[in-house]
Order: structure tokens, then sequence, then C-alpha cells
């Protein structure tokens, strides 16, 4: 359970990595969506 929970934070961080960055439009969505659904909790 501890390493799925350090995975969604990872995830939630570099999905705000990735929107802050934001490199085109289409990364900086997916990006968004990415940080999303880790940061709900899947």
């Amino acid at each position: 359970m501890m390493e799925f929970v350090l995975f969604l934070g990872v995830c939630f961080a570099l999905g705000g990595l990735a929107v802050a960055s934001n490199p085109s439009p289409y990364y900086g969505v997916l990006g968004l969506v990415i940080a999303a659904v880790a940061g709900c909790g899947w």
C-alpha cells in the first residue's frame, strides 16, 4: 500500500511538472489529466 501511495505522489509531482514546463499544449493537457487522476487517488 505504501508503494502505491508513493507512486501516486510521484505521478502527481510529474504531472504538475509537465503542466509547469508545458512544452506543447498536448503534453500540458496530458500532464494536467495525470495530476488530476493522481490527486484524486485514482
